[in-house]
């Protein structure tokens, strides 16, 4: 009888940790950053591969060159951008992510406005500037070394390559 009530305290406090630990746990997160933003409504929802951000231009990068043809050996398609908010994400996007985090993105069509550049497009994209806000969806691939026109002091020495196929200025 002397061992049932430390017992029964030992269960009881064991039960209540295990219910504290699955209420603590949230299936999934959306981050947001301090100034409020409206999650996006007219783009899907991401991929496995994919995360539906919304972010800010921070630097336009140099035409490179190793963009031998295409669009991207006449107009800019790289971008330095700030993460504002991660609204949702794909279960195989591996690269982290948060508010603040500066990453560079490839824009497939350009930064330009697509109306002239690709005429085929149902949908022309309105061309982003540094310091326009936009909402798009990433998707992240293998992770490459970064090159100094690249590099921000919130960047890490190994990035992940982005990429924006469409997006939504805001």
């Amino acid at each position: 009888m002397k061992f049932l009530f430390p017992l029964l305290i030992i269960l009881l406090s064991a039960c209540g940790s295990t219910k504290q630990k699955q209420t603590d746990k949230e299936p999934h997160v959306v981050i947001k950053p301090e100034t409020e933003l409206v999650m996006p409504t007219k783009l899907p929802k991401p991929g496995p591969d994919q995360a539906l951000i919304t972010a800010k231009i921070i630097k336009i990068l140099p035409i490179t060159e190793d963009a031998k043809k295409g669009v991207c050996s006449q107009y800019p398609c790289k971008a330095t951008v700030q993460i504002l908010s991660v609204w949702d994400k794909g279960n195989s996007f591996r690269p982290t992510l948060t508010p603040e985090r500066e990453i560079s993105v490839h824009f497939e069509f350009s930064l330009n406005p697509t109306a002239d550049l690709f005429p085929e497009l149902e949908q022309a994209l309105p061309g982003l500037r540094e310091g326009d806000l936009f909402e798009t969806i990433l998707t992240g691939e293998k992770p490459k070394m970064v090159t100094p026109a690249e590099r921000t002091p919130k960047s890490d020495s190994l990035l992940f390559i982005y990429k924006a196929y469409s997006y939504n200025r805001l």
